[in-house]
């Protein structure tokens, strides 16, 4: 099936509407939708541009032939197990899963971690260093569930506050979004770099200007 330009564009729902059904990922090819609409599951915002920009740049070498989307759970835990015989595989299931709803986080091998840019992409987008050969081999799957387990609520906040901003920009604000607006920044605050990544994106920045936003004190 052939894709349409504006599925790289990040289209900002209400926040009400809620993650997608799996009604919704059965009724067409979800990679024909944009990203923002199919996917509303918290990630790193490097993980979130380095699969668009991939995304981008391959649709028109591969041909997809993607199938049972709506079997993959779309809130908690779930194990994704798949033949690996390339070094494309990665980003065709990173592609797969993210169009599904969900975030991929790989087990990758240690030495992919100190390629230049690519081992700064890949450990900004939260994936996981295994250290093959060693004792220390198995703390990734460690690593892996402790990942799970934290987090989530910040990347929550820091994404919906963007969500917000972005809403506010275009002049299509849901209820009381400034005062929403405010109290995700307020937990984001609580992780000074998390805060200082989302103090980047433009229309947050464009909001804390024009409100003259003060970070909480401890």
């Amino acid at each position: 099936m052939s894709d349409r330009s504006e599925e790289d564009q990040p289209v900002p729902r209400p926040l009400s509407e809620g993650a997608p059904t799996r009604r919704s990922l059965s009724e067409g090819h979800s990679a024909a939708r944009p990203l923002a609409e199919v996917n509303h599951e918290p990630v790193e915002p490097t993980y979130r541009r380095a699969l668009r920009l991939i995304h981008f740049l391959i649709r028109g070498l591969i041909r997809r032939d993607w199938r049972d989307q709506a079997k993959l759970p779309q809130t908690g835990g779930v194990v994704v197990v798949v033949n690996h015989i390339s070094n494309v595989d990665p980003i065709a299931v990173a592609q797969y899963l993210a169009f599904s709803g969900r975030w991929g986080k790989f087990l990758a091998k240690d030495s992919l971690f100190r390629v230049p840019v690519v081992g700064r992409v890949l450990a900004a987008a939260g994936q996981i260093p295994v250290h093959r050969n060693s004792r220390t081999a198995g703390d990734a799957l460690s690593t892996a569930i402790e990942r799970r387990k934290s987090g989530g609520y910040v990347l929550y906040e820091f994404n919906r506050a963007i969500a917000t901003a972005e809403l506010i920009a275009a002049g299509t604000p849901p209820p009381s979004a400034d005062e929403l607006l405010g109290r995700d920044l307020a937990v984001v605050a609580t992780k000074p770099k998390l805060m200082d990544n989302l103090a980047a994106e433009p229309a947050v920045a464009r909001w804390l200007g024009e409100h003259h936003w003060q970070r909480p004190t401890k």
